[in-house]
């Protein structure tokens, strides 16, 4: 019947390594052949040889890029296509196939730049048929996966009549992978819903079907936990190797550790079933009989569905809540004298389970919610509803159930109109009157989305002059107080609010395991990963380190183990995005359109370069110099003018060379500007760095070392031709043990010395990671009896003390620190703006995203709302569009 080529690009070309090994693991045992030998038979040339270097599974699977290599990677590309006459596929294969997607979307970049123009138009020219669809497909799901399926869906679905089949295949294929992101992207290309689409096109059981996989909600879009399900997973297996660790004297903690936490929760249930089949017994049963103590009591948490066990801790709340109204009998009096002098006990016994009510149902997704009430019932034979009815009271009782009705809107869309009517509601029902009207604060707090919140949470804060936080404590009491203000933490940042939690149970005269267990396990399967970043944040060590110094034995190891395993997203922490399906002739078209004529359309300007990010920005350059012969940036200066102007003006250079050009400014102007020094040099990674050096050498011609060692001297020279080496480590390792040691060297090099020894300060700040910087720091505090900060300020002065704080205020936090420093170009009186644009610009699609939110933390005003009430016109729309992102 011949091959149906389409289906196999469509497959192969869009699966990961994990995905591929799955699928022809499951050819063979299917068809008791290889997947490889069938596609060698039915295939040819080209398109055979890519196929078969994709089934290979060699693509590198971690997350890092190397800005140097991708260069070289762009070139080989340009040098076996389009440079020479026929095509070397073998290098396309090469780098396609085994390159990690960072790596490729940094090659492709750097393509455009040694092209001119997008690898898609290479392999339109180089490659033609089936060999070309593959690789273009290639290429669209390193770009973005999700956009890709997106398309794949939209074009079932329109023309004549609907595709059913492969409407189907692709939702349901991708129904347990990114199906979440695929919705969401769906919206962004086609302005509507992806249910909405399949409702017009589709009808009946298969209509309703299809919504009810699409629908199915994600808590977030993409995963942010620490475990996941495990590819090439064999539940028979895992099961032997579990009863072969518990067989004989004792039992082998580690090989159950290894084995319980690689796998999810489902998984384990999968095992829990094979095991029972297989030996006639329950695991769960078996763990507990052969294990003890916190290692117990962890492993056996990991045994249970994640809504199984908060419900089981529901009831536990519950019932404990119960038996001390019913008159002490479970607590003696001899108990209670104990605890008010044993504050651990204390937090043990009395006033903690209301806690974890709140905990439990303030914080969990409507899709959660509804799966713990089920599992309640299940287990306890009664509804969730009527045990919290029974057991809790007035305002709290009426917060907790409406919770339970699982109504939150849980999209993203904002109404800023909505948001200042509800402010004013919440005021109205709390502050402005006598009395509170607590079903105000409940019905907007418990339905509205989390964005809709935040936006209403900034717009109480102008109405009242103070946050909201404030007036729920001045407002109410007790357990529905702390409910309230843990709903109004979650919507803030759920990561740091649990970051805070997990580390309450580990702080103070001894650890509350079992609170730790449970929030530690609780969270590994949802946002455990985000918990894990935001600890280090708020409390200046690792999560990890933190359970290391706490806990001990397999407990430890097994939390670790949970806390540790790696994050399989890089999260982008910019606002400006590569933008998908992206023309950049068309984009050309419209420049060239809004500068005809009288006057420049600014806002049409301003909408076309802030959508799409530098390197897409690069492309349309080059297409508008093919298409009119005329310098797009040329064009722009002569049109525009002011602060407009020079906006627009940055952001048609590349990061480095923009940063590169400021330097070369700095440097080669009437006096040397040494801030504008301390703020590229100090602040950039490796990476960007070297592309700064290559840059400003390729526009100047000169090394910029070579420029910094002419214009600057001493301590401060040497600090910023140290940086220059671009040597950081930038791993997470971090070693105590030479963090004492270092801490140690930093002060006998400066306090407790003679003079100072600016090498030693150097060499540490120059060369160790962020992470282990910190710990550094923390040491120094604690021998010198105060922070490192307060040592620089007095060892050194002038240019050389600014580039060592600038350099600990980055290592502490930089969101923080570039927050400040915009906040700082806008106070005063009039606003420094040739600093504010070189602020946002330069940050835009490193870490802007980060400084919003670090922003509204520090100075309790939005970034958007700062700059609109300090700038104007289009200059002011051009900088918010680029801090709210495409």
């Amino acid at each position: 019947m011949g091959t149906n080529e389409k289906t196999l690009i469509d497959i192969i070309c869009s699966r990961s390594n994990d995905e591929l090994v799955e699928i022809k693991r499951v050819y063979e045992d299917e068809f008791k052949r290889l997947l490889e030998c069938d596609v060698k038979s039915d295939t040819s040339g080209d398109f055979r040889r890519l196929l078969l270097a994709l089934l290979e599974t060699k693509r590198d699977p971690h997350n890092h890029t190397d800005e140097q290599k991708a260069h070289e990677a762009a070139k080989q590309l340009y040098a076996a296509g389009e440079k020479k006459w026929g095509t070397d596929e073998a290098t396309f294969n090469t780098i396609l196939a085994t390159e990690c997607v960072p790596q490729l979307r940094a090659i492709f970049d750097q393509y455009s730049v040694v092209a001119g123009h997008g690898i898609e138009k290479a392999i339109q020219s180089e490659f033609s048929g089936d060999a070309k669809r593959a690789y273009l497909t290639l290429i669209e799901c390193i770009q973005n996966r999700p956009r890709y399926f997106a398309n794949r869906i939209n074009d079932a679905m329109k023309g004549m009549g609907t595709r059913d089949r492969e409407l189907i295949t692709i939702i349901v294929q991708r129904a347990e992978y990114d199906l979440a992101l695929i919705r969401d992207e769906y919206r962004r290309e086609f302005n509507k819903k992806l249910v909405d689409a399949i409702r017009s096109e589709c009808s009946g059981a298969y209509q309703d079907s299809l919504i009810a996989i699409t629908r199915v909600a994600m808590s977030y879009q993409q995963f942010n936990g620490t475990i996941r399900p495990q590819p090439n997973f064999n539940p028979v297996q895992t099961a032997e190797i579990l009863k072969e660790a518990m067989k004989g004297f004792g039992c082998d903690k580690h090989k159950v550790l290894h084995e319980l936490t690689r796998i999810n929760s489902a998984q384990r249930q999968m095992v829990s079933a094979e095991y029972m089949a297989m030996y006639g017994s329950d695991l769960r049963h078996d763990l507990k009989e052969e294990l003890h103590g916190d290692f117990e009591e962890v492993i056996l948490a990991l045994m249970l569905s994640p809504a199984v066990y908060d419900a089981r801790h529901l009831h536990k709340a519950i019932s404990e809540k119960k038996e001390r109204r019913m008159g002490g009998r479970i607590l003696p009096i001899y108990t209670f004298v104990f605890s008010v002098y044993h504050p651990y006990w204390c937090f043990q016994g009395l006033g903690t389970k209301e806690d974890v009510l709140i905990d439990v149902i303030c914080t969990r997704s409507n899709e959660q919610l509804n799966a713990i009430k089920v599992a309640y019932e299940g287990e306890f034979g009664r509804s969730l509803e009527r045990a919290i009815k029974w057991d809790t009271s007035g305002d709290f009782e009426r917060l907790l159930i409406a919770l339970l009705q699982a109504r939150r809107d849980e999209s993203n869309r904002v109404n800023e109109q909505k948001a200042f009517e509800e402010a004013q509601k919440l005021y109205e029902a709390g502050e402005k009157k006598w009395g509170t009207d607590e079903s105000t604060f409940t019905s907007i707090l418990v339905t509205e989305n989390f964005h809709q919140l935040r936006k209403v949470f900034e717009q109480y804060n102008a109405l009242a002059g103070h946050p909201i936080e404030q007036a729920i404590k001045s407002e109410f009491s007790g357990d529905t107080k702390n409910g309230f203000i843990t709903v109004i933490e979650c919507i803030q940042s759920t990561p740091k609010f649990f970051a805070h939690r997990i580390h309450h149970t580990m702080k103070g005269f001894g650890t509350n395991d079992s609170e730790l267990i449970r929030l530690i396990v609780s969270r590994s399967e949802c946002d455990l990963a985000l918990i894990r970043d935001a600890y280090p944040t708020e409390f200046e060590k690792t999560l990890v380190d933190a359970i290391r110094s706490e806990c001990s034995g397999a407990y430890r190891d097994c939390l670790i183990a949970i806390a540790r395993v790696a994050m399989y997203y890089h999260q982008f922490n910019g606002t400006i995005r590569q933008q998908p399906n992206f023309n950049p002739v068309q984009t050309a078209e419209i420049l060239k359109e809004a500068m005809k004529g009288l006057g420049c359309d600014k806002h049409k300007v301003l909408h076309e370069l802030t959508r799409i990010n530098s390197a897409q920005r690069q492309m349309v350059s080059a297409e508008y110099m093919a298409m009119y012969g005329s310098d797009l940036r040329h064009d722009l200066k002569e049109e525009l003018h002011g602060d407009f102007e020079e906006v627009i003006l940055a952001l048609m250079l590349s990061p480095a060379v923009y940063d590169a050009r400021h330097l070369h400014k700095a440097i080669s102007g009437l006096g040397t500007k040494e801030n504008v020094l301390i703020d590229v040099i100090c602040t950039r990674s490796n990476e960007q760095l070297n592309a700064i050096k290559v840059a400003y050498e390729g526009e100047f011609g000169r090394s910029l070392e070579s420029a910094v060692k002419w214009d600057t001297s001493g301590d401060f020279e040497r600090l910023l031709v140290a940086l220059l080496q671009a040597r950081r480590d930038e791993s997470n390792r971090i070693n105590d043990h030479k963090a004492k040691e270092d801490a140690q060297k930093l002060f006998e090099a400066g306090e407790n010395t003679w003079g100072t020894d600016e090498s030693t300060f150097t060499s540490i700040l120059v060369t160790e990671n962020f992470h282990q910087l910190r710990r550094v720091f923390e040491h120094y505090n604690d021998i010198a009896g105060h922070p490192i900060e307060q040592a620089i300020e007095r060892e050194f002065g002038g240019d050389t003390e600014k580039g060592f704080i600038v350099l600990v205020d980055c290592i502490q936090s930089t969101p923080k620190f570039f927050a400040q420093r915009i906040h700082h170009a806008m106070k005063g009186f009039g606003t420094n703006d040739s600093e504010l644009i070189r602020l946002i610009v330069s940050r835009s699609e490193c870490d802007l995203a980060l400084i919003r939110d670090a922003y509204a933390n520090e100075f309790e005003t939005t970034l958007v709302d700062a700059i609109r009430s300090e700038c104007s016109g289009a200059y002011k729309d051009c900088l918010i569009a680029i801090v709210e992102g495409n």
